[in-house]
């Protein structure tokens, strides 16, 4: 179904509002109100969160992103992705073959 307002009505997913409704609850975010409706977006206006809750889950899941970037890097020593980005044993890298 295409969202577009009509006549002064609203045409809404239910859809729509169900998958952000439980995509919210597998994060735990279930303290957000998403504020459906008609907003505007750099594409238009479009049927979708509001701009403050938009903002909200972007600010959460950079941070979410942050806390598992350290958890990672304390867990994790980095491994040489390529032959030449070990360092080797004088820390002047091996060369390439």
């Amino acid at each position: 179904m295409i969202e577009t307002p009509s006549n002064g009505g609203v045409t809404r997913s239910p859809t729509h509002v169900a998958v952000d409704a439980e995509v919210m609850r597998a994060y735990g975010w279930t303290d957000l109100a998403l504020d459906h409706g008609f907003h505007d977006t750099r594409q238009g206006v479009r049927y979708t969160v509001g701009a403050t809750v938009r903002q909200e889950i972007l600010d959460r899941l950079l941070e979410l992103n942050h806390e598992r970037a350290a958890a990672e890097h304390a867990k994790v020593p980095r491994q040489p992705r390529l032959p030449f980005d070990d360092p080797g044993p004088a820390g002047g890298g091996a060369t390439p073959t």
